[in-house]
């Protein structure tokens, strides 16, 4: 995370075969929905955001990978569940930065 801008991306299976927890990180991604917080804990500061964006892109749309001038989180998996075909992707706007003790 970056309090002064770019773009965190953050990728994950939504299932693959084998029981690792990796396995299955975004297995219930399609759940988050627009204005939601999503916390990420780093360096012991908790970055908050919220969800503005959700859509679905190809499998070989890069873009969301581009930087961007606001802190930014990008999260993506494949879609629809159990398939690699699209691209479920949410775009989140830094909100908040608490520092942790």
């Amino acid at each position: 995370p970056n309090e002064k801008g770019g773009n965190m991306v953050l990728s994950g299976h939504r299932w693959y075969p084998g029981d690792g927890a990796y396995n299955t990180v975004f297995a219930d991604l399609n759940a988050l929905q627009k204005g939601d917080t999503i916390t990420v804990l780093y360096q012991k500061k908790l970055y908050n955001y919220v969800v503005v964006e959700q859509k679905v892109t190809s499998a070989h749309d890069v873009s969301v990978l581009e930087p961007t001038k606001k802190p930014t989180l990008t999260i993506y998996t494949c879609t629809p569940k159990y398939t690699s075909l699209e691209r479920l992707v949410y775009v989140a706007e830094l909100q908040e930065v608490q520092e942790q003790k």
